[in-house]
């Protein structure tokens, strides 16, 4: 992501954001009656999301021949490593 162009309040408030996502990711248990809704979730909140271009939503999406647990294990991973590259920025710890 290119980070250098977004302001440390908008890094910020991603990183909130991202906090905030992969916190539900984690503490969600994903169910066979929940997941389609998770992953739709999931997906949703990811649109809304405030990411620097090049870097979009599209690259944290699952591949789209996994099954829907896969991806959303998959959109958790990606969210997690986008979460420790804005913290390696913005110098949290």
């Amino acid at each position: 992501m290119n980070l250098e162009n977004k302001s440390p309040s908008e890094l910020k408030q991603l990183h909130l954001d991202i906090c905030s996502l992969c916190e539900e990711i984690d503490n969600t248990e994903i169910t066979a009656g929940n997941k389609e809704q998770l992953r739709d979730s999931i997906i949703q909140r990811l649109h809304s999301l405030p990411l620097a271009s090049p870097y979009d939503e599209i690259e944290l999406q699952p591949t789209t021949d996994a099954t829907v647990r896969a991806e959303i294990e998959q959109m958790g991973e990606k969210l997690a490593a986008l979460k420790v590259q804005l913290e390696t920025h913005l110098g949290i710890n």
